[in-house]
């Protein structure tokens, strides 16, 4: 009777302990596949920054150039109405020399 006591405890613990070392090895599964899967998490994260970043800089370079090609066509605008105020001065002056020419 007491053998037979014996047999069953350490079977039962031997289940126990069996039982025990799978839930340990699920629980390292568990904890290794939250782990892949933050990691992965992480690294898109990391990727969608980095292309948002490529982005912005590649906007704020077209913008750039689209403020000094602004810049530019306004000065030469600018330079344009001056030319243009010139000649109508030269005009008449030019006028008024013919006119005073004849008087």
């Amino acid at each position: 009777m007491l053998r037979k006591a014996m047999v069953t405890w350490r079977k039962n613990s031997y289940a126990e302990c069996v039982k025990s070392m799978q839930a340990m090895e699920q629980t390292y599964s568990n904890t290794l596949d939250a782990n892949d899967q933050r990691m992965s998490n992480i690294i898109r994260a990391k990727h969608a920054r980095a292309e948002r970043i490529i982005k912005s800089k590649k906007l704020r370079a077209a913008n750039n150039t689209f403020i000094e090609m602004t810049k530019t066509l306004k000065q030469l605008r600018v330079r344009q109405e001056v030319l243009h105020k010139n000649v109508q001065f030269m005009k008449q002056r030019e006028s008024m020399r013919k006119w005073f020419k004849r008087s």
